[in-house]
């Protein structure tokens, strides 16, 4: 077939092909061959090998087909086919079908085969100029990630003497012990050194780079350079041997180094802004991990985040990386109504018509009661103190200086059963009062010291108890607001297996889709109007915007990317497809739309989207009269999601009340 021809410098090297006299030249014209010339010996014996291999090769043709499949594979797709690769002894050849034309010339002689390029290095070629960097922040261990590169500290050369390196090594086992002390040999390594070690099969990367740092004790000053110096070299080594990806955690905080969080994310963020500065090579995605349950996870996330954020772009206007998304991104699903949203975050920041204080009604000193208290004002706590509520039941006060309508003010008892009903009465007297929004924290999941898990399953199954059958008209969004990170992961587990009908939170494209809602549409009151200036501007809601118009204007594409996959077995070929399959729809997410959520864009953010949908290859379809569903993969999505989202807020915050 044509594409072994285009192709055999890749199946020689796959065979195991070795160097020798014979030129071997494959054709396809006039149909495909091999012409081989040199020594009439060896090109006898060449020709019974070649043909004996080639019948004992199994091919398939493997298409993917989706929005943005081709631009994924062109990037951090790269990984997934370089370890399916390695894992299942196959070929992987991206076929470019709009050209038709090989990165492997017709007549490649044998002594151009010497470094016979990999599926890596192919598809980099067919890679376009863009040089987009995406930033993630996951949460987890390194050792459960994928990429090219990890990155992990290590005190005096030993690979244990990090919790980081232990962890490598409890899941690669003994192979990667030899591997490092292969690499070790007799070397010594000074602070801000890098050790180039091999990857295993069973981690998800190439190679892993072991930093040399500083043990805790020593000079503040040594630390905080061995920490730049590593991770400047670390990025350098990335650029010169042309990865793609890297992933790394936060090296510094922890018992082993103890380098402050802030000082540790500083260094960190900085030399990512330095190496991103003057970057033009092939890395296109840095994930930095952290782990969930760590004493200073949450000031990690958001101290990380917001550095990130600032340097997004440099001071001549330039990006210098193309998106920072997270694990703890919003979620929202539809449930019977209404919009639920997970949110990690300080409730504090909530700006809902009604907020929910978690409290025992005699400690206002402590965790998220203190918190909303202090906001709302003395004379809050006063209305508190000495109150009788009966087991179950809520206590409502005045906003105070909180900016609500209402605190609703509960205590779960540390009782899954109370917090179950607590979470649907909150939702009842919220409707029945027309409210529009509420947010509700963790009851008991802090100060009450109750499983997370168990929390989560009280308060999302009174909200859907509450809402199943009932078809409100008020209430409209419930926010629940997750303060730690393991409590927020707990929430989206737990959601995934109550609210079945919303099953997939972050969808592929073949699954069920969220939604998206107006969080607290919560501006009128009974009797009351919203008023709106009338005169248009490009910063107020573009109200004759028309989806439809917008969406056929885009060009159309179809989204399919191609490979020829050769291996020795027909199950090693056959996982080999289906793992490039499944990278590609975990990278994938669906959301849909109201037709009123898109209405509150404004002409500039209309522009926008228009860019985003064109850019980030995103498809939007209009599954009825007032909803549009929009997929792609999962970073393109999340900016129009918060697009969309901030446009909402905006207009909340814009809205005139009238009495």
């Amino acid at each position: 077939m044509p594409e072994m021809v285009k192709h055999f410098s890749e199946i020689l090297s796959l065979v195991g092909v070795k160097k020798s006299t014979v030129e071997i030249n494959p054709t396809s014209s006039p149909s495909p061959c091999v012409h081989l010339t040199g020594p009439r010996c060896e090109v006898e014996i060449l020709k019974e090998n070649l043909e004996s291999w080639l019948q004992s090769l199994v091919t398939e043709r493997f298409e993917v087909d989706g929005p943005g499949v081709q631009p994924f594979f062109q990037g951090e797709g790269m990984e997934t086919l370089k370890l399916a690769q390695n894992s299942f002894m196959v070929r992987i050849l991206p076929i470019d079908e709009g050209q038709k034309t090989s990165k492997v010339p017709k007549d490649t002689s044998f002594t151009s085969l010497q470094n016979v390029p990999n599926t890596a290095s192919i598809v980099q070629q067919m890679q376009t100029n863009n040089k987009e960097i995406h930033i993630k922040l996951v949460v987890g261990g390194l050792e459960e990630q994928q990429a090219d590169v990890f990155v992990a500290p290590m005190i005096k050369m030993n690979l244990t003497s990090t919790m980081v390196g232990l962890c490598l090594l409890q899941k690669a086992g003994q192979q990667l012990q030899s591997h490092f002390n292969s690499a070790k040999g007799q070397r010594t390594l000074t602070p801000g050194d890098v050790l180039e070690v091999n990857g295993t099969p069973t981690l998800g990367c190439s190679k892993i780079f072991f930093m040399e740092c500083v043990p805790k004790g020593g000079k503040k000053d040594n630390s905080g350079q061995a920490l730049h110096s590593g991770l400047g070299r670390v990025l350098a080594l990335c650029e010169q041997h042309s990865w793609g990806s890297v992933a790394l955690p936060i090296i510094g905080p922890g018992l082993a180094l103890s380098v402050p969080v802030k000082d540790a994310i500083k260094i960190l963020t900085d030399e990512i802004e330095i190496f991103l500065s003057g970057y033009t090579g092939s890395l296109h995605t840095i994930c930095i991990t952290i782990m969930p349950n760590y004493a200073h996870s949450e000031e990690m996330f958001q101290t990380v985040c917001g550095n990130l954020s600032a340097k997004m772009v440099d001071n001549t206007g330039q990006a210098l990386f193309h998106s920072l998304t997270t694990d703890l991104d919003e979620v929202i699903l539809a449930v019977d109504g209404i919009q639920l949203h997970l949110v990690f975050g300080d409730i504090t920041n909530e700006t809902t018509d009604a907020i929910v204080n978690t409290t025992d009604f005699t400690d206002f000193q402590t965790g998220v009661c203190k918190d909303i208290l202090t906001k709302a004002g003395s004379q809050v706590q006063a209305n508190l103190t000495g109150a009788q509520v009966q087991r179950g039941k809520i206590f409502t006060t005045q906003p105070g200086g909180f900016p609500c309508k209402l605190i609703i003010h509960v205590c779960g008892q540390r009782d899954s059963s109370v917090i179950k009903s607590l979470a649907k009465e909150i939702v009842i007297y919220c409707e029945s009062g027309h409210y529009k929004s509420v947010a509700i924290p963790a009851i008991c999941a802090g100060k009450g010291g109750m499983d997370p898990s168990v929390v989560a399953k009280s308060i999302l199954q009174g909200v859907k108890d509450a809402v199943q059958g009932a078809n409100p008209m008020y209430l409209k969004t419930v926010r629940i607001i997750l303060l730690k990170i393991n409590v927020f992961l707990k929430f989206k587990a737990m959601a995934q297996q109550i609210l079945s009908v919303n099953k997939q939170l972050t969808a592929p494209a073949h699954l069920v889709p969220t939604h998206s809602t107006t969080r607290g549409r919560s501006a009128t009151t009974t009797g009351g109007s919203v008023s709106r200036r009338v005169r248009r501007s490009r910063s107020l809601p573009s109200s004759s915007f028309d989806l439809s118009s917008l969406v056929a204007s885009l060009p159309v594409t179809q989204p399919t990317a191609a490979f020829l996959v050769i291996g020795f077995t027909y199950d090693n070929v056959f996982d080999a497809c289906q793992e490039i399959r499944r990278a590609y729809d975990n990278q994938c997410s669906t959301h849909s739309f109201s037709s009123e959520d898109i209405g509150c864009l404004t002409d500039d953010e209309v522009d926008q989207l228009r860019s985003k949908l064109n850019s980030l290859h995103l498809q939007m379809r209009q599954s009825n009269a007032d909803s549009w569903v929009m997929t792609g993969l999962k970073d393109g999505v999340n900016e129009v999601v918060r697009l969309v989202q901030g446009a909402l807020r905006r207009q909340q915050k814009k809205k005139v009340i009238h009495i």
